[in-house]
């Protein structure tokens, strides 16, 4: 079953290109012939420098006993480059805090992401496939997000929006758009609107595919 819906949220209230650097990332940059080329452990430690970069992933990479944490950062693009790129997690998840304009296409994840009071996130053209026994992506308060032709398999997804300090007259505006989105095997999304009158959200599913949905989707709305 394929839908659209078309959500707009309005609470009326008072509230308050740059050019890119480019880095490879594998697990075996032996057989990578661009460069420079290291395993994604050696960009993790502190991603602050690496603002206006982007990142192609070159076949498999494993996040193990490491955070791969982007925290304040800004221009970020995560990009699978060959046939086949893929990110695996253990324990391990991918975490964007306090960041905008991140961007990631054309991978395969097998990780939990949590994005949170971040705003400008684009996701396209990937797949988050589970392979632990818990799998999420988690947007809080992450403003402006796009997913766009990606498929999640087995996943959990939780799109939160809570209130922000009100710091000016002007009202702002966010949207979070869901195109060409398939969810298979279970997976599940609730959807928590509960920002008061701080700000107004669009919200825009279209053709988003539920098929393989065991449970309808939640949508909560609080005043």
């Amino acid at each position: 079953m394929s839908f659209l819906l078309v959500v707009v949220l309005l609470f009326f209230s008072s509230s308050c290109s740059v050019s890119s650097h480019q880095y490879y990332v594998s697990d075996d940059c032996s057989s990578v012939t661009q460069s420079p080329c290291n395993p994604l452990s050696m960009y993790a430690g502190d991603m602050s420098q690496y603002n206006n970069t982007i990142f192609c992933f070159i076949g498999t990479t494993n996040i193990s006993s490491y955070v791969f944490n982007m925290t304040a950062v800004m221009n970020i693009t995560l990009h699978g480059l060959d046939q086949s790129p893929s990110i695996h997690c253990n324990k391990e998840s991918i975490i964007v805090y306090d960041s905008s304009l991140i961007s990631i296409s054309s991978l395969t994840i097998h990780c939990s992401i949590d994005i949170s009071s971040s705003r400008n996130i684009t996701i396209t053209n990937s797949s988050f496939i589970l392979m632990a026994a818990y799998s999420n992506i988690t947007f809080i308060n992450a403003f402006d997000v796009k997913v766009l032709s990606s498929v999640f398999i087995a996943y959990v997804i939780n799109i939160e929006y809570n209130p922000l300090t009100v710091c000016s007259n002007e009202l702002p505006h966010y949207s979070l758009i869901l195109t060409n989105v398939t969810l298979n095997n279970s997976s599940t999304m609730e959807l928590l609107v509960d920002h008061g009158t701080s700000y107004n959200i669009s919200i825009t599913f279209d053709y988003v595919d539920f098929s393989n949905y065991t449970l309808s989707p939640s949508l909560f709305l609080s005043d």
